[in-house]
C-alpha cells in the first residue's frame, strides 16, 4: 500500500497528524501539597512569588521542539487520551 493511499483513507476519516499537547502528570498528593504549601504562605507580597520558578512552565517551553505527534480527528484535541504527560512539576526558589 502506497503512502498516497494511507493518505487518502486516513483523510477519508478525518484522521490527521497532530502535535501532541502536554500535560504536566499530577496526582492526588501532588495537589494536596501545592494546596497546603499555597495556605500556608498565603499573605505573603507578590515580591515572594515573584522569586519562584515554575518548573511546568519551563519544561513546556524547552521541549517544545521536541513534540510527538498523535493521530486524531480535530474533535479530539482535548481528548486527555491524546495528551502527553511531563514527568514533574515542581517549583523551587531562585
Amino acid at each position: 500500500m502506497s503512502l498516497t493511499t494511507v493518505s487518502r483513507l486516513l483523510a477519508k476519516f478525518s484522521l490527521s497528524f497532530y502535535v501532541a499537547k502536554i500535560k504536566p502528570k499530577l496526582t492526588e498528593k501532588h495537589k494536596l501539597e501545592s494546596l497546603n504549601f499555597a495556605r500556608m504562605n498565603l499573605k505573603q507580597p507578590l515580591e515572594y512569588w515573584r522569586t519562584f520558578q515554575y518548573t511546568d512552565e519551563y519544561r513546556s517551553k524547552c521541549y517544545a521542539n521536541r513534540a510527538s505527534r498523535v493521530l486524531r480527528t480535530p474533535k479530539d484535541e482535548w481528548n486527555p487520551k491524546y495528551f502527553l504527560e511531563m514527568q514533574n512539576m515542581d517549583c523551587f526558589r531562585a
